[in-house]
């Protein structure tokens, strides 16, 4: 532990013990909670699954600090109030006080976990989260000048500041989302005309003729009213192909894979499938697929799905991913031929998708699709660099992770291929070290990909997919790769 760490953690010793004082409170108080502040700060940033969890459950950790917060503050309700009691102005004083250290104290903890997920140093967040600490204990009501009886309002106050910048930070990252694939969604279903209508290229209508049980579900879908869109879906006797997608794109955001590929199988051969949406059928039933762990069925639909249509902007970029994910993350030298084709054809593929997401107007079907993959442009970044990445560009595509994760936290993709970049640069590392060559930055690359990769296990909660199951299976390579007899990192 170095001089500095130790003095971050001494810091709010002295505001510690100067409270216990003010309290009457035993003084051995004050190394127990100097040592359960330093506990804490240890076990939430140098234990990878501990760190993970909190990054990954921010909703928990914004209610539970809220919970003790409310909690706390109740026997402070009971205090005996001695002369003029506390006024409306007061109580507004103090919690405002509250509020303004417990927005502090989340942005500081926040910024400690970019910092963790980038490699760098935290020692001067460390100091700056410990003199918010030392801040919220000065600022405390526990003097005669300000009784403890102000002290309920200060407590509450810091809750609900911890638990605004949550809220307040949650929106930002998901208005957006649901807004764009909402109103895309509803405006599509607006603009939708009584004849079909081709795109410019020929492949694909631009608007559907919708029928009422379809323009209702498509509105349930876009304003995210689950169990009435399941309950609806249930109860029509009059299968579409419009609805089966609908039915397959819920059922794969609720994780039901399996349920997701019977629907579409269903809707396959069912004599009224309609032809210009059977790539979207197929593109449903190859994720399914690739979520139920069967590559070679999964390979099989998403040709399937292109050879329906070439132009289908999912399936070009699903399909890159795939064969990606096949690739070794640093071949042997010489590369084989057949590694040095398939980084050629994935890139092919994702430039292509690149090109039609720039030029393509959104139409209805896809719109639906891409909100249960799901594809924003953080998606195709990320898709992007994780090509790039298994074609060999490191450095570039390590710098467009960072980007997803600092834009969409709560993707589990962005911090799966990071913590892939992880294991490349270390195998990189011991690569160069079995030839005499020293890096330091092998604890890092390591403690980075460990993090991640729990991250992604986390996001993804109860849903047995892809992303958790190749995540999983990261870790247990990260393990073998760090110890290694032959040459342990």
């Amino acid at each position: 532990m170095s001089f500095v760490r130790i003095l971050t953690y001494l810091l709010p010793a002295p505001v510690i013990h100067l409270f216990i004082l003010e309290n009457h409170l035993p003084e051995y108080l004050t190394l127990v909670l100097v040592f359960a502040v330093g506990a804490c700060e240890y076990l939430a940033t140098a234990r990878p699954q501990v760190t993970a969890w909190l990054i990954a459950n921010r909703v928990i950790v914004a209610r539970m600090v809220m919970v003790l917060s409310v909690l706390a503050s109740i026997p402070f309700l009971f205090v005996p109030i001695s002369g003029r009691p506390p006024g409306i102005t007061d109580l507004l004083q103090f919690a405002l006080q509250g509020m303004v250290v417990g927005v502090i104290m989340r942005m500081l903890i926040l910024a400690m976990f970019a910092r963790l997920l980038k490699g760098a140093s935290v020692e001067v967040y460390r100091g700056l989260l410990f003199l918010a600490l030392t801040m919220f204990l000065l600022l405390f009501p526990m003097n005669s000048y300000h009784p403890r009886a102000y002290a309920a309002s200060y407590l509450m106050g810091f809750g609900v500041g911890f638990m605004l910048h949550y809220v307040v930070r949650r929106r930002e990252h998901k208005r957006a989302q649901e807004a764009r694939y909402g109103r895309h969604i509803a405006e599509l279903v607006a603009g939708t005309q009584a004849e079909d209508t081709q795109n410019a290229d020929g492949i694909g209508p631009r608007a559907i003729v919708l029928q009422t049980t379809e323009a209702r579900a498509l509105k349930d879908y876009a304003e995210q009213r689950w169990r009435r869109l399941e309950r609806s879906l249930e109860a029509n006797r009059h299968p579409t192909t419009v609805l089966a997608i609908v039915k397959a794109s819920l059922q794969r955001i609720k994780g039901r894979y399996a349920e997701a590929r019977n629907t579409v199988d269903t809707e396959l051969q069912r004599p009224g499938c309609r032809s210009d949406l059977k790539a979207f059928l197929y593109l449903h039933l190859a994720l399914s697929l690739g979520d139920t762990d069967l590559k070679d069925d999964m390979h099989k639909a998403l040709d399937k799905a292109l050879e329906t249509d070439p132009k289908c902007l999912l399936a070009l970029v699903t399909k890159a991913l795939r064969i990606a994910e096949d690739l070794p993350l640093v071949p042997e030298e010489p590369v084989e031929q057949d590694v040095v084709s398939r980084r050629g054809e994935i890139l092919k593929l994702i430039w292509r998708a690149q090109g039609l997401h720039e030029t393509t107007p959104p139409e209805l079907v896809t719109t639906v699709v891409e909100r249960a993959v799901p594809m924003t442009w953080t998606f195709l970044l990320d898709s992007y660099a994780y090509v790039l990445l298994k074609a060999g560009h490191h450095k570039f595509a390590r710098v467009l992770f960072t980007q997803c994760i600092y834009e969409d936290p709560y993707f589990s993709s962005p911090y799966l291929h990071l913590g892939e970049w992880c294991i490349a640069d270390l195998q990189k590392v011991k690569s160069a070290s079995a030839r005499g060559l020293k890096h330091g930055r092998a604890r890092r690359s390591r403690r980075i990909g460990v993090l991640c990769l729990y991250i992604a296990i986390h996001l993804e909660k109860k849903r047995q997919s892809l992303t958790r199951r190749r995540a999983q299976e990261m870790l247990d390579t990260l393990e073998d790769l760090v110890m290694d007899p032959e040459g342990p990192i």
